[in-house]
């Protein structure tokens, strides 16, 4: 499940997030609506940040409706600007709170989700592009120097 695809297609990989943030969104609800009456804060607290990254994955979803899966441009655009956006919300949630912390780690297991399973439909390349964004560049510069 880890290997890059050898062309791009786009459509599915919109797909794969949108159904993959919607199933993490509706499990947060469900979490939620579960717990017990004095715990109910502290469940909402510890996955804000999931669903507030999933909405994030959503929102263009809900605007465009199902022709974003269907225009090869709208997919391609979704994914180059929704992913990179997604890891700048990754980025600055783990910087401002702690990554032992309940918040966070529902967070880095969608994200990680999300970027393993669109390798299954895009190249290396292009998936690189679509979550790193504009820090890209900046990535391979230290994997040069670091010798990764």
């Amino acid at each position: 499940m880890t290997g890059y695809a050898l062309t791009d297609d786009f459509a599915k990989a919109a797909g794969y997030v949108a159904l993959t943030a919607n199933f993490a969104l509706k499990d947060a609800h469900t979490v939620i609506n579960r717990a017990g009456f004095f715990s109910r804060g502290r469940t909402k607290r510890d996955l804000s940040l999931a669903v507030d990254f999933c909405q994030l994955l959503l929102t263009p979803f809900n605007e465009h409706g199902a022709e974003l899966v269907k225009s090869r441009t709208l997919a391609e655009s979704y994914c180059r600007n929704t992913l990179s956006r997604a890891y700048c919300y990754c980025q600055q949630s783990m910087k401002t709170y702690d990554l032992g912390n309940g918040p966070v780690k529902r967070l880095v297991y969608i994200q990680g989700l999300l970027e393993i399973g669109t390798h299954q439909f895009l190249t290396k390349e292009t998936s690189e592009s679509c979550w790193y964004g504009e820090s890209l560049p900046l990535m391979k510069e230290m994997e040069h120097y670091l010798g990764f």
